[in-house]
C-alpha cells in the first residue's frame, strides 16, 4: 500500500520549504482532514514531531496572566514548553494521578488569583493520558470534572498527550480521551506518530481557532521545515490499516498479549520481595483497555537488563535522573507483532532470575543469622 502511494509522486525526500511557504502541499493539507475526523476534533495541525508541538504549544498558547497545572510526572517536552511560555511565573505541579492535590491546586489559584476568579486568565491543565515511564493511566474524567467544578466556565482547559495510548486504546486506537468520550471536554489533545503508528510526526487536535493561532506564532511550527512526502503518506496508510477490520484485530490482539504477559509475571512475582521485583497496578487500565507498557521496579534493574539482553531480549533499565532515586525499574513494552511463545520465553527468565535473586537474598539472611548466633 505505502510503496504503492510512494510511486505516485515526485519528490518524495523532502518538502523543500516550511509550510508558510511551498511545504504546505495538497498532501500534508489532506492528512490533517483526515486526522481531525479520525480522532473526533474539529481541526488538527501537523508537527514534525511530539517533542515539537508540546514545546511549540506550551511556549505560544499561555498568555501572562495565565495559569499552567500539571502533573508532575508530564513529558520532558512539556516542562521545556511551560519554561519558555509567558505563564512560566504561574506555574503549578500537582502530585501524580492525584485528583485530591489537583483539586487543592485549583482551589489555591482561585484564592490567590483574583483574575483568575473573575474569568479574564486561563487554566491550563496538562496530563498525559498515559504515562510512559509508569504504565498507568491519568483520571482524565475526574480531572475534567475537578477544572468544571472549581473554575469558572471557560475559565479552565484540560489537555492529554496521548503519545502513548494513541493506536493502542480504543477501538481503532484513537486514543483514552475519545475512547471514554471526553473530547468535548478536554480541549486540546497530543497524538504522536512514533509509537504504535511506526511513523514520525504528531498532531495537535484543537479547535480551529487554536489552530489558526497556532500557524501564525508558534515558532516551533513557523521556522522549520515542512514534514516530507513520504512521512506524510505513511501516517495515511497506517491511518487505512487502524479504520480497518484488520487494525481492530491487531489492537485486540495486542491486549490479548499484554494481559497474558501481565498474568505470568504476576505469577512469578508472588512471594518475592517487592524491592526485588514488582509490577505496579494502580490505574494500569482504563475502560477494559490494558497499559501496553508494564515496568518492573527493581533494586537490581541492571543485573535484570542485562540478564534479559544476554537471553536475546534486548534491555535498558531506567535510573536516576530519569525516573527518582529508589524507583530504578526497566520497561516491557508489548507490541502486537510479538507472539505468546515468545511471551512465555521473556516471562520465565524473568521468573528464573527473580526466584534466583530471592533464594540468594534468603540464603545470606541464613548465613548472617547463624554468625550472630
Amino acid at each position: 500500500m505505502f510503496l504503492d502511494r510512494l510511486g505516485k509522486h515526485e519528490f518524495i525526500l523532502g518538502s523543500r520549504a516550511a509550510r508558510h511557504g511551498g511545504g504546505n502541499t495538497p498532501d500534508i493539507v489532506r492528512l490533517e482532514q483526515r486526522l481531525a475526523e479520525f480522532f473526533n476534533g474539529s481541526s488538527a495541525l501537523f508537527f514534525n514531531s511530539g517533542m515539537d508541538a508540546n514545546v511549540g504549544l506550551w511556549s505560544t498558547l499561555p498568555q501572562p496572566d495565565d495559569v499552567i497545572l500539571y502533573d508532575e510526572c508530564v513529558h520532558a517536552s512539556m516542562h521545556d514548553g511551560m519554561r519558555a511560555s509567558k505563564a512560566r511565573n504561574a506555574l503549578y505541579a500537582f502530585k501524580h494521578n492525584s485528583v485530591d492535590d489537583l483539586r487543592k491546586k485549583l482551589q489555591e489559584v482561585m484564592r490567590t488569583k483574583s483574575s483568575v476568579r473573575n474569568g479574564r486568565s486561563s487554566v491550563f491543565v496538562l496530563t498525559d493520558a498515559l504515562y510512559s515511564m509508569d504504565g498507568d493511566f491519568a483520571p482524565l474524567e475526574e480531572i475534567c470534572t475537578a477544572v468544571e467544578d472549581i473554575l469558572p466556565e471557560g475559565s479552565g482547559y484540560v489537555f492529554t498527550d496521548e503519545a502513548h495510548s494513541t493506536g493502542i486504546v480504543g477501538e481503532h486506537g484513537r486514543g483514552v480521551t475519545v475512547h471514554l468520550g471526553l473530547q468535548q471536554r478536554v480541549l486540546i489533545r497530543l497524538h504522536t506518530f512514533g509509537k504504535a503508528f511506526g511513523c514520525s510526526g504528531a498532531v495537535v487536535i484543537c479547535p480551529s481557532n487554536i489552530r489558526h493561532y497556532l500557524i501564525y506564532a508558534c515558532r516551533a511550527f513557523i521556522f522549520t521545515t515542512a514534514a516530507p512526502r513520504y512521512n506524510v503518506l505513511n501516517v495515511e496508510c497506517v491511518l487505512d490499516y487502524m479504520n480497518s477490520l484488520e487494525g481492530r484485530k491487531l489492537v485486540a490482539r495486542e491486549q490479548a498479549l499484554i494481559t497474558y504477559a501481565r498474568d505470568g509475571l504476576s505469577r512469578h512475582f508472588r512471594g518475592v520481595d517487592s524491592d526485588i521485583a514488582r509490577i505496579p497496578v494502580e490505574c494500569a487500565s482504563v475502560a477494559k483497555y490494558v497499559s501496553p507498557v508494564v515496568p518492573i521496579f527493581s533494586t537490581k534493574a541492571a543485573d535484570l537488563a542485562e540478564c534479559l539482553t544476554k537471553h536475546g531480549f534486548p534491555m535498558r533499565h531506567a535510573v536516576f535522573p530519569i525516573v527518582p532515586l529508589g524507583t530504578e525499574r526497566i520497561r516491557l513494552t508489548i507490541q502486537a507483532c510479538n507472539t505468546f511463545a515468545e511471551i512465555d520465553d521473556l516471562v520465565n527468565i524473568i521468573g528464573i532470575w527473580v526466584k534466583e535473586e530471592q533464594a540468594r537474598r534468603v540464603s545470606v539472611k541464613r548465613c548472617q543469622s547463624k554468625t550472630i548466633g
